[in-house]
């Protein structure tokens, strides 16, 4: 009959420090999308999220120049820790 999808984040999966509001928000879509699969697949309705990971963006690097402020190293160090995650990283 249909289907729904979300884009959601990796943080709907897992909790990180200092990011509360950001976690929340990401933890009610994940239960958003179990709930309409659950009660609509009698109907055919199919709901899916899909949960990327970091990628290579401005945003990222902005993250990475404050982190490595806060941990006195540098961007890149940072960057490559994150990349290390991911197994098909290649920033």
């Amino acid at each position: 009959m249909g289907s729904r999808y979300h884009i959601n984040s990796i943080y709907g999966l897992r909790g990180v420090d200092y990011n509360c509001p950001y976690n929340v928000s990401k933890h009610g879509l994940s239960g958003l999308t179990k709930s309409i699969a659950k009660e609509f697949a009698m109907h055919g309705v199919t709901c899916n999220e899909i949960c990327p990971g970091a990628v290579d963006s401005n945003l990222m690097r902005r993250i990475a120049n404050e982190v490595a402020k806060e941990e006195n190293t540098t961007p890149e160090d940072y960057l490559e820790t994150v990349a290390s995650a991911y197994p098909l990283a290649d920033w």
